[in-house]
């Protein structure tokens, strides 16, 4: 009967398997290391969106779990696919921040979206609402005291405007 070494840890399960044969001797072993699955949870949930026709909206939220959660969107409870070439919506994952960016948001973009991170230990979703308002163009004048921030995701001719925040340029 050959000798053989087992030891338990937390999380690992090492093996040790020794084998004499007449002239040779035939060693092996192998490490199991076990890592407990989390269930998904949103760190920062969505929040809901006001944006004005034409210009980027900006849905996004923070997700944790192991392993990694596989996330999917939802617009209006129908699945948002990646391939859809009708829509300008982009995913974004960055470390553990999932973005949805629609493009030229216009008012058929309107409605409530759903986040929904899934892995082996559960599921977890977060809604906001998106509004897409018209009749503000782009030759409104710019309001006293109000400076121009470009969102990565646009040009300048589509800046937002933010109360309180110094220009840049004369900060």
């Amino acid at each position: 009967m050959p000798p053989a070494a087992l030891s338990c840890g937390p999380a690992s399960l090492l093996c040790l398997c020794i084998r004499t044969a007449s002239a040779s001797r035939l060693t092996c072993s192998a490490r199991l290391t076990v890592r407990p699955s989390v269930q998904p949870l949103f760190t920062r949930k969505l929040e809901d969106v006001d944006v004005v026709e034409g210009r980027t909206a900006v849905l996004e939220c923070q997700v944790a779990g192991l392993p990694y959660p596989s996330i999917s969107w939802f617009h209006n409870g129908s699945r948002i696919n990646s391939t859809d070439d009708r829509k300008m919506m982009h995913f974004v994952y960055e470390d553990n921040e999932c973005s949805l960016v629609v493009l030229g948001a216009a008012e058929p973009d309107s409605g409530v979206y759903t986040c929904t991170a899934r892995n082996l230990a559960g599921e977890v979703s977060c809604k906001a609402e998106l509004v897409v308002r018209t009749g503000m163009g782009d030759r409104e004048e710019q309001p006293a005291g109000l400076c121009r921030q470009v969102c990565p995701w646009e040009d300048q001719s589509q800046a937002v405007s933010t109360p309180g925040a110094a220009h840049p340029l004369t900060a």
